[in-house]
């Protein structure tokens, strides 16, 4: 038999996507060793559980974040044997999350190693990945980009300010106690970043007024109580954004006279939405992405109840403002800081960037298709699917992955 690589799987990307499919790697017949490249050393948190503050929750009420395929109990029992006291229709806040995440990681040291570096590039040679890094290089039989979020957009002017300056390129870096007595804090995007940091700077006590700035004026809405709506997705399946956007109508005002809250609704298209987008062609992704998306994107991914009523009450008491613009660029000025938009500007003495993370591959030269051995999930296949950030999505492509690698060895090996 020939040998294999001394490494033979490379996830490059270290938080919940590459933790969860390393989980369901480890889980198979004698599991081959793995090597976990991440360049900000977050290894099973990522940007999305390295939150250390407890008002962060979760988007997803706890009966769904199981990170184990076909196991749908396994984060509840995590929660109970860790005396967490959540019951599965509560929001758990995401540093918890990032506990259990880590724990899944860490029963797979066995068989893992991990590397603090960027991986700049992939080069693909007889039958091997090689992988250059900050560190070095190595050969891998199978690659699997497991990215997630990137860096956030950064508007025109703020590659020249600093948080001495009052900027926070990353809401995660922000030190709420340190900027609460900042009398006008600007916040570009109105999304579920911009909510968590609206909800942290009045937890440290913050007094003044929020401005958030973003394109549409659209914040997240609110989950409800769980509700069931019957799968409304027939064949043929909707050939247009626009027949689907009168489907789901049809069906909204349909459970709203039974007393049904079109969450209700929203949720039992989720099964169908990769299927619909799968049919559509480029130019009906393109009609969704420019109309729809920014809609779709509130109405899916919602936020606990309390974290909405305590967003609500700001924007009640005033102390939350929403402004629909267009951000252009940020400078300073000698009072502070000052946001340009393409309506008017806006002057603060701290602004804090929100305007969400990018995703895709990182690798577009690469694909399972077209590179037998190379693999992705989560964030990483943004783009080509519609639904692929969320845990439930993330914990079935990490069950696929596992598998097809698992029968790629036996094939190897009956070979030999």
């Amino acid at each position: 038999m020939p040998s294999e690589p001394e490494h033979p799987i490379a996830i490059i990307g270290g938080g919940a996507s590459a933790a969860i499919v390393a989980a369901h790697l480890a889980r198979l017949s004698n599991p081959a060793p793995v090597t976990i490249f991440d360049r900000d050393d977050r290894f099973a948190r990522g940007i999305a559980y390295s939150t250390q503050r407890p008002e962060h929750l979760l988007n997803v009420r706890a009966h769904n974040m199981s990170a184990i395929e076909n196991d749908p109990e396994h984060f509840l029992r995590w929660l109970q044997d860790n005396r967490h006291n959540y019951g599965p229709a509560d929001f758990v806040p995401r540093m918890i999350y990032g506990d259990y995440l880590a724990e899944i990681l860490n029963t797979t040291r066995n068989r893992t190693s991990f590397e603090i570096a960027h991986v700049k590039n992939i080069r693909q040679t007889d039958g091997l990945f090689q992988l250059e890094t900050s560190t070095g290089r190595a050969n891998f039989k199978h690659v699997i980009v497991a990215t997630g979020n990137s860096s956030p957009s950064m508007p025109a002017g703020a590659e020249k300010l600093s948080v001495s300056d009052g900027y926070y390129n990353n809401p995660w870096q922000a030190d709420y106690v340190e900027i609460r007595d900042a009398k006008n804090i600007i916040i570009l995007g109105t999304g579920l970043s911009m909510i968590d940091c609206a909800v942290s700077l009045y937890q440290a006590g913050y007094k003044g007024r929020i401005l958030a700035i973003s394109r549409h004026g659209l914040m997240p809405a609110a989950h409800t109580d769980s509700a069931n709506w019957p799968a409304f997705i027939g064949m043929p399946l909707p050939a247009s954004p626009l027949e689907l956007l009168k489907l789901v109508r049809d069906n909204v005002r349909d459970a709203h006279q039974k007393n049904i809250s079109w969450q209700a609704v929203i949720d039992s298209l989720r099964p169908f939405s990769n299927l619909i987008w799968e049919t559509w062609s480029e130019k009906e992704r393109q009609k969704f992405l420019k109309c729809l998306a920014p809609f779709w994107s509130i109405h899916r991914h919602r936020i606990a109840p309390q974290v909405a009523s305590v967003i609500e009450n700001l924007k009640t008491e005033k102390k939350l403002l929403i402004e629909k613009d267009y951000v252009t660029s940020v400078g300073a000025t000698a009072s502070g800081l000052i946001v340009k938009g393409s309506i008017t500007n806006y002057e603060g003495n701290c602004v804090i960037n929100c305007l969400g993370y990018r995703t895709g591959n990182p690798f577009p030269a690469f694909s399972e298709n077209l590179n037998p051995g190379f693999f992705a999930l989560g964030p990483a296949l943004s783009g080509t699917y519609i639904e692929t950030t969320a845990i439930p999505e993330i914990r079935s492509q990490a069950a696929a992955i596992a598998a097809r690698i698992h029968a790629r060895y036996e094939d190897s090996r009956a070979v030999s």
